[in-house]
């Protein structure tokens, strides 16, 4: 494609050795400051002059006391203004009220483009698209230049994003629950989490960088930075210019706009030096030459080559008779790269190769190239033909023939660094897994490949450390006809590498303390606040110690860091050339959304079928003279009533009963005749699903006048809320685990003073519980949890931490792969986060911590088993989508295998509205799916039952739904009654002499909490 712009100066090219300052009677390096001194303001126009807006109407006041005043007036001021920066159409945006308008520049006339559903809360400028946040916590994003509606796009995958900044099109940083702080640094493809120590609470860009603020466990502020270069660090205070205070970039010309305020940092970043003494740079469409003394933009080209917006950076392009040949390879925002070179001739960007998807360029620093993925355009950059036994990856070479040809390396691919020599021959470095020995240097020459272990000379500790555990980073190059070299970063450590293809390796100085140096191609600066540095133009061969001053911005507030042929940038300094000096550059700013969609409540129609008779009445209590007793009841307890529900008192139950009531058609324990017995009722689930009526009895009897030590005991009974009284459980009366009558009050939470919230986790079938009680102590607050694992027919299971302390409160519970799962939260003393503990019998083992970020006060976190029984997943509400003001539901995957944490995945709203729904026996509903999710949830809608005698219509449906992100089908359904016929407690039952309905296979199991207070056991299908 034939770039659309030339620059003037024709003829100008490089020199074989671009080193700015060595090798060509160069004086070395020479330093520039860089100054930061806005105001606040909307900035200042290219021709001069101070913008402002009084009461709505845009005025420019110029130094000689001009004012120029746009062609209309707003309707109001302003709340917010915003310069739109180059890659969201450039311009400026105002917010009034709902409202918001844009002009193509500070005078031009405004029109209105965008009108929020409600309230603007804040506008947000992304890495490629605005968004709006409203005060229900909403995002909508939206086209900046045109305000039609888009997806998220870019932005990072959280139920709860609190603050979010961008400093460009490449980088952000946002808070986001189940995450922390995660930063992109490749224009949202990834989102990295930066694990800072710190309650994060707001994100502003300040410069280049992103400065995150938070306040620590003593509750004192914190500042930590987000360099361009990928670095953190604290800052100690907070930035002198954060991004909600600052006006606007410097303006320029529109040839210039694209290389910031600092033309000079963008040649530093991203520049080649030509003999001139200037400098190409390649930017956002556009092609300028800087010159190198003093930073002046000399030239630029704003239709340079067709990809806005981009970055570009410069690679060698040697050839026999060139050796100063150089071009560009360029990327777009998740899109296209492109490989350019640069005609001095003609002055423009020729283009040699596209690729349709982003591509890691390699440059093999003798003029060859190396491009990750095939040679296709449309060619992914990872091979997607691999195998379990044949790992591949392909590679697209470009050679000094000027020809291009695609191999696939096979073996240990993935972590391989390749390189092209002068002669054709392609080497392919093996970095170590863990042990030296295994670090291999392959040879590929015309198809045949030969491969030796590299040998390293004697090392020390430190060395032999990096070498194994050190990233073997990108960018190894030919330094010499037959060398490769390259950097190890060793986690702000780095070494230089060069191997030979015999396989020695000669290894460079291990530099330690250069202030985290900058490493790049051949070229290194490490700047310490000490007035020394290093520098290197060798691969970090050899280091020369440097005088340099101090730096005249905290070295961690510099907005970016960078190295290459024209110099660095540190410090606060731009150190143009080598030999001895260094500083940097600045960014733009972000946009909004709309819309709600209103979808109907979910409706289920069931035919139904009794499955089970009428419940048998509770056994009789037997004569206690058999138990070596009296029969009779102690005076402070009534005889029990009904089938085992609220047939007791209050005041009989603090005292103690020398009767128990049953659990609905299951007897209750026979006490002896000085036996006092207590009760407790569970009519709650431990994750806040809807009551569907009492689950649990925890029972506890013994001698009323003497201890407990040997004859005190206790069991639990439960039934299952999808089940009937059928399905009720026992576990096995064993000794209770209190001293006597009073110490089992306490336990127990019976009584005024400290009293229990207690609540049944559910298991994934009739036969398993999990007890949870809360006890609450002064002020509301949560003093312990006792928790106890319920088998059907074994003794109750009270389950402690491995240190034998207690669990923290117990969010949610679940049982799954024959282990029961308990979410808590974080210590007092530790960062906010959800904790996942497996219990394994009696004790709880942490198996996963999540950071919470991003909401004021406590989001609550449930689980769910995903369907293939490999994974279970943190289950969090969120904010509310843009189609639906309803929150969303969202799952954060954890695997059992081996711990590991995913990344969060959406599954619809909470009220399930937006959903298909079937029943899970339907073969539509794909049970099988190991896509799905299984949990509890309140179902937000009706549920009407039509059975032989009557209708009826659930209250607070309980559903357990396998969940994806658009469908819904449902395993087992409760609730209680709301009756619409009759209200006889027959239409439940299969009458005595029936015979079972003829079984459905597309019904499921229904749990019924009858106004009797009895269960039921259902079987329904959908209406035929």
């Amino acid at each position: 494609m034939v770039p659309k712009g030339n620059l003037h100066a024709l003829g100008v090219g490089a020199s074989a050795d671009p080193t700015v300052g060595v090798g060509r009677g160069g004086t070395g390096a020479h330093l520039f400051p860089e100054v930061v001194d806005e105001e606040r303001s909307f900035g200042t126009e290219p021709g001069g002059g101070v913008r402002s807006v009084v009461a709505g109407l845009r005025v420019v006041t110029l130094s000689s006391g001009a004012v120029l005043s746009a062609p209309d007036r707003l309707p109001a001021t302003p709340q917010q203004t915003f310069q739109m920066p180059e890659r969201l159409g450039g311009g400026f945006v105002f917010q009034i009220g709902t409202t918001l308008w844009r002009s193509d520049r500070w005078l031009a006339a405004a029109r209105p483009f965008f009108t929020s559903p409600s309230t603007i809360q804040k506008l947000i400028v992304g890495l490629d698209r605005l968004y709006v946040k409203t005060p229900q916590g909403a995002y909508h994003a939206f086209d900046a230049r045109t305000g039609a509606r888009l997806d998220m796009g870019p932005w990072p995958a959280s139920p709860v994003v609190g603050a979010y900044a961008s400093s460009d099109g490449w980088r952000a940083v946002a808070i986001a629950d189940l995450r922390g702080v995660v930063a992109t640094f490749d224009a949202g493809g990834t989102w990295r989490p930066l694990g800072l120590p710190i309650i994060a609470k707001d994100v502003v860009q300040a410069g280049d960088a992103l400065a995150v603020r938070g306040v620590d466990l003593q509750g004192q502020e914190q500042w930590y930075e987000v360099r361009a270069d990928g670095q953190v660090g604290r800052l100690a205070g907070s930035p002198t210019q954060a991004a909600s205070e600052k006006g606007p970039a410097h303006a320029q010309d529109p040839g210039g706009r694209a290389f910031g305020k600092r033309p000079l940092a963008a040649v530093i970043e991203d520049g080649w030096p030509l003999t001139d003494g200037s400098a190409i740079v390649a930017r956002d469409g556009a092609l300028a030459r800087v010159r190198l003394s003093d930073g002046a933009l000399l030239e630029a080209v704003t239709d340079a080559y067709p990809l806005k917006p981009s970055r570009c950076h410069p690679l060698s392009l040697a050839r026999p008779k060139d050796l100063g040949a150089f071009g560009f390879v360029c990327g777009e925002s998740r899109g296209r790269s492109i490989v350019y070179r640069y005609d001095p001739s003609a002055g423009r960007m020729v283009e040699l190769r596209r690729f349709d998807k982003p591509r890691a360029v390699l440059s093999s620093g003798n003029g060859a190239l190396a491009v990750r993925g095939k040679c296709a355009a449309d060619a992914s950059p990872d091979d997607g033909d691999r195998t379990p036994t044949q790992a591949q990856q392909s590679y697209c070479l470009y050679g000094k023939d000027d020809q291009w040809r695609e191999i696939r390396v096979r073996g240990d691919v993935g972590g391989e660094r390749l390189v092209v020599l002068g002669d054709g021959r392609i080497v392919v470095v093996s970095p170590p897994h863990g042990d030296l020995t295994t670090t291999r240097l392959t040879l590929l020459d015309k198809g045949k490949a030969s491969t030796i272990a590299i040998a390293f000379p004697p090392i020390s500790a430190d060395v032999a450390r990096a070498l194994k555990h050190g990233v073997w980073m990108d960018g190894f190059e030919e330094r010499r006809p037959g060398v490769i070299g390259g950097w190890i970063d060793g986690g702000g450590t780095v070494l230089g590498i060069e191997i030979a293809l015999d396989g020695h390796a000669k290894l460079g100085k291990h530099i330690r303390d250069a202030s985290a140096p900058m490493v790049s191609g051949r070229y290194g600066l490490g700047w310490t606040a000490s007035r020394r540095g290093f520098e290197t133009i060798d691969g970090g061969m050899t280091w020369t110690e440097l005088e340099l001053p101090e730096p005249i911005a905290n070295p961690r507030l510099v907005a970016s860091r960078a190295c290459g042929p024209v110099g660095c940038s540190a410090g606060g300094w731009l150190r143009v050339g080598w030999g001895p000096s260094a500083s940097a550059p600045k960014v733009d700013v972000p946009p909004i959304p709309r819309g709600a969609s209103w979808h109907p409540p979910v409706a289920l129609d069931l035919d139904c079928e009794p499955m089970a008779g009428a419940p048998p009445e509770p056994a009789k209590p037997a004569d206690k003279k058999a138990a070596g007793g009296l029969a009779g009841i102690h005076p402070a307890a009534p005889p029990p009533r009904g089938y085992g529900g609220y047939g007791f008192g209050y005041g009989a139950n603090v005292m103690g009963m020398a009767e128990l009531p049953p659990f609905f058609s299951l007897a209750a324990p026979v006490l002896r005749a000085d036996d006092l017995g207590l009760v407790v009722e569970v009519n709650d689930t431990a994750d806040r699903t809807p009551r569907t009526g009492l689950l649990a009895r925890l029972y506890t009897w013994g001698p009323k006048a003497t201890e407990w030590e040997h004859t005190g005991k206790w069991l639990a009974r439960w039934t299952w809320p999808y089940g009937g009284w059928n399905d009720i459980r026992s576990s096995q009366a064993t000794v209770a685990p209190f001293p006597n009558l009073e110490a089992a009050r306490r336990g127990l939470g019976i009584g005024p003073v400290q009293p229990i919230q207690w609540s049944m986790g559910v298991g994934d079938d009739a036969s398993h519980a999990l007890l949870v009680g809360r006890r609450v102590g002064g002020a509301g607050g949560v003093t312990e949890t006792l928790v106890y694992a319920l088998e059907a027919d074994r003794p109750p299971l009270e389950v402690r931490r491995l240190d034998g302390e207690l669990l923290g409160e117990v969010d949610a519970t679940l049982r799954a792969a024959g282990h029961w799962y308990v979410v808590t939260g974080a210590q007092p003393h530790e960062l906010p986060s959800t904790v996942l503990w497996l219990v394994d019998g009696s004790f709880a083992r942490e198996i996963a911590r999540v950071p919470r970020a991003g909401f004021e006060g406590k989001a609550s976190a449930r689980l769910a088993r995903r369907s293939d029984s490999r994974a279970v997943g943190l289950v969090i509400e969120g904010q509310p989508g843009a189609d639906r003001p309803v929150s969303q539901r969202w799952v954060l995957p954890i695997d059992l295998d081996a711990g590991s944490i995913g990344e969060p995945e959406l599954l619809g709203s909470v009220d399930l509205a937006d959903h298909a729904f079937t029943l899970c026996a339907d073969a539509s509903a794909g049970a099988s799916s190991a896509a799905s999710w299984v949990l509890d949830a309140a179902l937000g809608g009706s549920v009407t039952l039509k059975l032989p005698k009557t209708t009826l219509r659930l209250n607070q449906p309980l559903v357990r739904v396998r969940l994806t992100r658009d469908t819904a089908c449902i395993e087992h359904l409760a609730g209680s009654l709301e009756y619409y016929g009759s209200t006889s407690p027959d239409a439940l039952v299969r009458a005595k002499g029936d015979a079972a309905p003829a079984p459905r296979a597309d019904a499921i199991g229904v749990g019924i909490y009858s106004s009797q207070r009895m269960r039921h056991p259902l079987r329904c299908a959908t209406k035929r």
